[in-house]
């Protein structure tokens, strides 16, 4: 008799042990859904693209880019800052990002968005002029 009341607590103890490491595994998984990228938007100059929940964001101007073209050198990295239009419903929010090579790139919070400026392309050559239409931005979207 004793010895079946001890299997059945070892039992009983690998089921609550087995169920506690379940239970902290998906919570685990929660905070790291919460603090993912929902989505990385790369949108053309003069485009708009669809977010998940139906929104749209515009990349409505090309404010500056003064980022250092490949073949010069120069004293500092330069930047590049965009102008960008959120559409929900009937809201339209504008805003602008800058990216700042070598340092954390710009992050603006709004209307329930995270917004992160990854990347600007087609880097700038040396002696070369890029058109306005041949810009595309990468853009991480967070809904919070």
């Amino acid at each position: 008799m004793k010895k079946s009341q001890f299997l059945l607590l070892i039992l009983t103890s690998i089921i609550l042990i087995s169920g506690c490491s379940k239970q902290s595994k998906k919570t685990n998984s929660e905070i790291v859904k919460k603090e993912s990228i929902d989505e990385v938007v790369k949108i053309d100059f003069g485009k708009t693209a669809k977010l998940g929940n139906g929104s749209e964001i515009t990349f409505s101007n090309l404010i500056s880019d003064s980022r250092c073209p490949i073949g010069a050198k120069c004293v500092w990295e330069g930047t590049a800052e965009i102008g960008l239009e959120l559409i929900q419903g009937e809201q339209r929010h504008k805003f602008s990002l800058e990216l700042i090579s070598k340092r954390k790139d710009s992050k603006l919070d709004t209307l329930g968005y995270s917004f992160e400026f990854q990347s600007l392309t087609p880097y700038p050559k040396l002696n070369s002029e890029i058109p306005k239409e041949n810009y595309q931005a990468a853009i991480s979207v967070i809904s919070k």
